[in-house]
């Protein structure tokens, strides 16, 4: 069930099953559609509204997700896991304050709106473009979502919206402030940066300076821990073959839709229509004609749409009535874009593949294979009884973990002998997990086993070394120059200087790592700046700072600083705004379910 929701809140299926608890609500009333499930735990209470435990773990799943998504795929790093349990309960106490805030200045979002969004939803309609009611109740009954939570977080979505907008029409932000942003952001520096890269050492060194130095550090130097796991796989695939004809019966599917360049003619009488039927062809010089330029069906009117699609090339069509008078088109230009190879679209003909069925199906499956491996204990033994295929791997280290495993990679090697891991999607619609089956722990090597990681070692420290001393020494000698001495300074040969030309700092950080242009255009004119990274050292000295003048600032990157700037101090009122609501509905935190729910998690 958990990886039901944490699919269901994901993407597309995420705004079908929004929409669905919205059109229960508008068509069905409340108590039909919304049944009550009852929470025993509750972690928080804003003013009077309670915020059950599985609220939050679902909240918590849903950011781990969006971080996952946002990192390849790969394992979380520990200060992302450590800050989810708080941001998700931050994100619903915030949530409960709309809530209150709303509900207490008596703000209902109407059902005309939720009616709106239904009639104009194409997936939910039928063939003949009318709301279908029996399949929003069978998607619902199938979706394992309580529609209760759901129709809160639309509530929600409507008020955050609305308090936004306010926040945004409330913003001032003074003209001297848009200016000194954009000065900011067209701000041109010129530096000088010099660039020492660390000298490899290649030399061997004898046993009796590595000996010495090896028994200083002998906690470096271990066998890494070996493991072996058994794990199982679980998705939707789909042979080529399969897809090859999936794509052949389905081409029109893939295929960009056809473009008209339409020129369009305006009559607002009969009189102009009775002038105009002889035309044969429009002119887009004239007032009256406008050049609707290259659209898709789509774009037209639904009156327009027949009339510009069924018309031969370079002729005037008769006239269409319309609501305002009546129109005269003329197509000038058709594109057919031909279907696209199937090897660039292959992903998106697997997705087309997919059918609410099989997707169900898979579902199932996952649910029972964790509920399998809770009653036997055994991810083996519960493969078998489902007929899934399950696989072991070598003694492998943590370097060496097969690419199917590695979104599992930190808690596999965080788990206990025989433990198994939670099932994790790896894919969209592939999922695996894993279990624990034999651990070699990590050992101290001897000298002779470790000798050549020590070397290389030694090495690298000797080299880091020799750097520090070369960065300081060129440090001092820039010091003792002037200006004009140091612009025109040529380092010996392993040191490089380069003095780029004026860049603003979105070209600095395109030509330079971050960090060098952070120093680039926060340092001062002159003053000497170094760092070092990895198997580098640069001196970064700025040699000229260019501000834009402010008269000639203007049009529309003036516009688009003044809305970012606008956006940035509504949601400083946002923020603020929030603040003020906990002292009208204080926020109580229950740190015993809390506490218990990081602990478990």
């Amino acid at each position: 069930m958990l990886l039901w929701f944490r699919r269901a809140l994901a993407g597309t299926l995420a705004k079908v099953l929004l929409i669905l608890m919205i059109v229960s609500f508008a068509f069905f009333g409340y108590e039909t559609a919304f049944q009550a499930n009852p929470q025993t735990d509750i972690v928080a209470t804003v003013g009077s509204v309670d915020i059950p435990a599985t609220r939050l773990m679902r909240a918590r799943e849903q950011i781990q997700e969006n971080y996952t998504r946002a990192f390849g795929g790969q394992a979380l790093p520990d200060f992302f896991t450590q800050r989810l349990w708080d941001d998700a309960l931050k994100l619903l106490v915030n949530d409960a304050l709309i809530t209150s805030a709303a509900e207490k200045w008596q703000m209902p979002i109407p059902e005309k709106r939720l009616v709106k969004i239904l009639g104009n939803y194409p997936a939910f309609q039928n063939a003949d473009k009318t709301f279908d009611p029996e399949l929003f109740k069978s998607v619902l009954a199938k979706s394992g979502v309580s529609p209760e939570e759901v129709l809160d977080d639309v509530r929600v979505a409507e008020w955050q919206r609305y308090f936004r907008d306010a926040f945004v029409a409330a913003a001032v932000v003074p003209e001297p402030l848009v200016i000194a942003a954009l000065q900011q952001d067209k701000e041109t520096r010129s530096a000088l940066i010099f660039t020492l890269p660390v000298v490899p050492m290649t030399t061997d060194v004898p046993d009796s300076t590595l000996k010495p130095w090896f028994q200083t550090r002998t906690d470096r130097y271990k066998t890494p821990e070996k493991r072996m796991f058994g794990y199982t796989t679980l998705g939707l695939t789909f042979t080529d073959a399969a897809i090859e004809s999936y794509y052949k019966a389905h081409t029109d599917a893939f295929t960009p839709a056809p473009k008209r360049r339409v020129l369009q003619k305006f009559c607002p009488d009969q009189a102009c229509v009775d002038q105009n039927q002889s035309l044969k062809a429009l002119d887009p010089k004239q007032s009256a004609v406008t050049d609707l330029g290259l659209v898709e069906a789509k774009d037209l009117l639904p009156v327009l749409r027949q009339a510009a699609f069924d018309l031969p090339l370079n002729t005037v069509s008769a006239p269409v009535k319309t609501d305002f008078g009546w129109t005269f088109l003329q197509v000038t230009e058709i594109q057919a874009p031909p279907a696209p190879p199937l090897k660039d679209i292959k992903n998106q003909v697997v997705e087309a593949m997919k059918t609410p069925e099989s997707v169900e199906a898979l579902y199932k499956q996952t649910n029972a294979l964790e509920t399998a491996v809770a009653e036997t204990g055994s991810l083996e033994k519960a493969s078998q009884s489902l007929s899934l295929s399950y696989e072991k791997t070598a003694l492998i280290t943590r370097d060496t973990i097969p690419d199917v495993l590695k979104p599992l990679d930190k808690e596999l090697w965080s788990l206990p002998p025989k433990g198994t891991s939670a099932l994790q999607e790896i894919a969209p619609d592939h999922y695996v997990m894993a279990t624990l089956i034999q651990v070699v722990p990590a050992k101290p090597m001897t000298f002779a086993e470790a000798r050549a990681q020590v070397l290389r070692d030694y090495h690298t420290e000797q080299a880091q070394t020799l750097l520090k001393q070369k960065r300081d020494a060129l440090k001092e000698k820039l010091k003792a120059m002037k200006p004009e001495e140091r612009t025109a300074f040529l380092s010996d040969d392993d040191i490089n200087a380069v003095q780029p030309t004026a860049m603003t700092r979105a070209r600095a950080m395109e030509a330079f790592q971050a960090d060098v242009a952070e120093i680039m255009f926060n340092a001062p004119i002159g003053e000497i700046k170094d760092i070092t990274s990895g198997a580098m050292a640069q001196i970064i000295i700025v040699t000229g700072i260019q501000r834009p003048d402010p008269k000639t600032l203007s049009g529309p990157e003036k516009e688009e600083t003044r809305r970012r700037l606008k956006d940035a101090i509504a949601q400083d009122y946002y923020e603020a705004f929030l603040d003020d609501l906990k002292t009208l509905f204080p926020v109580t935190v229950k740190q015993d379910v809390f506490k218990r729910l990081k602990a478990n998690g």
